[in-house]
């Protein structure tokens, strides 16, 4: 006969694995919902040291994944993306270590200007200030640096106007 404390793990591995199989999850993240769930901090110590036992845990992969894919798919600066990446419950030093590692050899003025071309195209009828101050809060929204974005904004609207 199993004892409840080996029951309960069981109980919450199942949850966790269903949890895993529709996307990668920090330890907090995945501990903050099973928590909710309703099972104790002694079987979440020992769940949680078992899955990164075994692979299924992995803060520093998750990071570098999530990292990867906003620099493939979805660009954002620096800023954001540790911020995101701090937001999925991932340590600091493995998000910013993480993200160096993606972002290595890249340009980030380069990434702004690509991306401001590409939203600057869709401005062509506005009045020069208005689309200036468009593009200067679409790309600080994606958390560049002011003094990139306002540089890149303002090479892009005397572009236009020439």
């Amino acid at each position: 006969m199993m004892d409840t404390l080996e029951e309960d793990i069981k109980q919450a591995r199942f949850k966790a694995f269903n949890l895993l199989k529709f996307r990668l999850r920090s330890e907090k993240e995945l501990r903050q919902r099973l928590a909710e769930k309703g099972f104790s901090d002694t079987v979440l110590d020992r769940l949680m040291e078992d899955l990164k036992a075994k692979g299924f845990l992995d803060d520093a992969k998750l990071a570098r994944l999530m990292a990867a894919q906003k620099v493939a798919f979805k660009p954002v600066g620096r800023r954001l993306m540790l911020a995101q990446l701090k937001a999925k419950g991932i340590d600091a030093s493995l998000a910013q270590n993480a993200i160096e590692t993606e972002t290595a050899g890249q340009d980030e003025a380069a990434v702004v200007r690509e991306l401001a071309r590409k939203k600057f195209s869709s401005m062509k009828g506005l009045e020069p200030a208005a689309a200036e101050r468009r593009l200067i809060g679409f790309l600080a929204r994606r958390g560049f640096p002011a003094s990139v974005v306002y540089r890149v904004a303002r090479e892009l609207i005397k572009e236009g106007i020439e």
